[in-house]
């Protein structure tokens, strides 16, 4: 027997899943999720809205006494796509209620590792990706521990992007 489960199943999750079942031992159901993620607050590095939320594959099955649930997934940010570690959900509890919570701290860690880098950091900042931003040097100083001089070369790069940004804003 074979069935489809789509639509919003939870609150802010979209599934579109294709299932077969052939005996209680052997049930698969896999296809795409959406979920909808919050911002993410990176405390001094500020806010990064995730506009495209999650996206990805679900996969629930029974295969003998072998039982597995496990999401693959990505989100966007600044025109890339950064895959998210495979999760594998607890069989043992509600987890597909929690997906959201899960995902959102998920996009936390990959952002907070992504963002050790200052220079991706400021380029974020001067795309207007990350809000909340007053004072990049002082971030750049004393989150990032970085000597003058590296302020200087990050924050030389941070204008330009910030200039080409504005201008090509005032075309549209």
């Amino acid at each position: 027997m074979t069935f489809e489960l789509s639509g919003a199943l939870l609150s802010a999750v979209d599934f579109d899943l294709k299932g077969n079942f052939k005996d209680p031992v052997n049930l698969g159901i896999a296809g795409g999720v959406q979920i909808g993620i919050d911002d993410i607050d990176l405390g001094p590095l500020g806010t990064i809205p995730i506009d495209t939320g999650v996206g990805g594959n679900l996969a629930i099955g029974v295969k003998n006494e072998d039982i597995y649930a496990k999401l693959d997934a990505s989100f966007e940010l600044l025109g890339e796509y950064i895959k998210l570690p495979s999760i594998k959900l607890d069989i043992e509890t509600e987890a597909l209620k929690g997906l959201v919570p899960i995902a959102w701290e998920k996009v936390k860690a990959s952002l907070e590792e992504l963002f050790k880098d200052a220079e991706k950091w400021a380029e974020s900042v001067a795309k207007g990706v990350i809000k909340g931003i007053e004072d990049v040097e002082k971030v750049l100083g004393e989150i990032y521990h970085l000597s003058p001089d590296e302020v200087k070369k990050i924050m030389d790069t941070f204008f330009s992007i910030c200039a080409m940004t504005s201008a090509f804003k005032s075309m549209l």
